[in-house]
């Protein structure tokens, strides 16, 4: 595992060309008469329904039972693109964010070449933020999602309910996108109970609903592109992959006699991203200044917080992290990552074999190096600003003792090699 610290505004030298995609809206000109905004009272009844609504990151829940979030235009898609070169076509599963036919050709493009260029940087992405179509999806899982309003009190359901109202709705945002006047709203900040018996408390940043649609159709148009890069073990929040394929890498490491675990957990992982060093990840694979803007500007969004004696709501400023509860946080999440998926199943000399599940992590190594590896991961999180949760994290000898993910706890039988023990 390379203890070097990747990152780098071009991306590795910024050697790679760019891939220009259209900036055209479909519809035309948007109503100004719709406004984007809503005066509706939130439902504290649907405080509790918070993670549901709009993503719950922790890494124990399955991505499955989480409720996120005509012809193309010509110039769209880049004409090097249409190869279909890489390891597949992009197709599988839909991503996390249900897409329309006409959407999921442009994220066969996007990912197609994403996948052929591992260096390629697009730009003018932004564009396609305004689409329509793009827009429509976005909001279509908004709605399905559900979940308690942000700090403006707009609800989702009245989107829902009128079908002009939607329209011209979506109109006035595609309008505020194309004329670059759309800002984010601060996070709204709730708490849920971590765990059944109430002794620890989550917090959750709570877009309003027009964030959460303008984060969905960011995460629509930028997910192709990252999950050509993100490695195969690598199991949350992706399409095809659910917790109990992690569990089968598991077994099959162990089973090839990668019996030492490192069981790590990070210590608020989410809270804890750096800005600056997650925005250069994200500009080696998007040169596009703008959409670089907007993804700064939802990291930097102030937190809003209602004091639990006074009623008053207080407002803080976000100097780091991605608010579990962003639609995009996932994307992003995963994305910071990534080297570690690639440094420690490619380039260790061990050859140890990592699975991760979002914040949720084994290395699972030969006997007698586990200690190594995870003092060697200590130190990579370490020089990323990130750190483990020392009381969560322990070393395992699978061969004495079991380890659990996901739900299921592995142990491997002394007496006999190679056999395992599902319980």
């Amino acid at each position: 595992m390379s203890d070097q610290q990747a990152g780098g505004v071009c991306g590795g030298g910024g050697s790679g060309r760019d891939v220009r995609l259209s900036g055209e809206t479909c519809d035309g000109g948007a109503s100004s008469d719709a406004s984007t905004s809503g005066t509706s009272v939130a439902n504290p009844r649907k405080v509790g329904r918070a993670a549901a609504g709009v993503g719950d990151l922790h890494s124990s829940v399955d991505p499955a039972d989480i409720k996120t979030a005509g012809e193309r235009r010509e110039g769209t898609c880049p004409t090097a693109s249409q190869s279909g070169e890489g390891l597949d076509d992009g197709r599988g599963d839909e991503l996390w964010i249900k897409t329309s036919p006409k959407v999921r050709k442009l994220q066969r493009v996007l990912y197609r070449k994403a996948k052929a260029e591992p260096r390629w940087r697009f730009y003018s992405l932004y564009g396609e933020l305004y689409r329509q179509d793009i827009l429509s999806d976005a909001l279509d899982q908004v709605i399905e999602n559900g979940g308690v309003p942000g700090m403006d009190g707009f609800e989702v359901e009245t989107l829902a309910k009128d079908p002009r109202v939607r329209e011209a709705w979506l109109l006035a945002l595609a309008e505020e996108l194309r004329t670059k006047t759309y800002r984010p709203s601060p996070v709204l900040r709730v708490y849920i109970w971590k765990d059944q018996a109430r002794t620890k408390r989550r917090a959750l940043g709570i877009p309003t609903v027009k964030d959460r649609v303008v984060q969905s159709a960011a995460a629509i148009v930028l997910q192709p592109i990252w999950e050509a890069d993100f490695h195969d073990h690598s199991y949350a929040y992706r399409p095809k992959r659910r917790t109990h394929q992690a569990m089968d890498a598991v077994r099959a490491a162990l089973l090839s006699g990668k019996v030492e675990v490192v069981d790590a957990d990070l210590s608020s992982y989410f809270d804890l991203i750096p800005h600056r060093e997650l925005l250069r990840l994200v500009a080696k694979r998007v040169s596009d200044g703008s959409m670089l803007r907007l993804i700064k500007a939802w990291l930097r969004a102030p937190i809003v917080e209602e004091d639990r004696k006074t009623g008053r709501r207080k407002v803080q400023p976000n100097r780091g992290g991605t608010p579990q509860g962003g639609v995009i946080s996932p994307l992003l999440a995963n994305l910071y990552l990534n080297d570690l998926d690639h440094a420690v199943n490619e380039k260790c000399e061990q050859k140890p074999t990592m699975v991760r599940y979002a914040d949720d992590l084994l290395i699972l190594g030969k006997p007698g190096q586990g200690a190594g590896l995870q003092t060697r991961l200590q130190r990579w999180l370490e020089a990323r600003k990130l750190k483990l949760n020392e009381e969560k994290t322990r070393l395992v000898d699978t061969r004495e003792e079991g380890i659990a993910s996901g739900g299921v706890k592995i142990v491997q039988n002394r007496r006999f090699e190679n056999h395992l023990v599902i319980s």
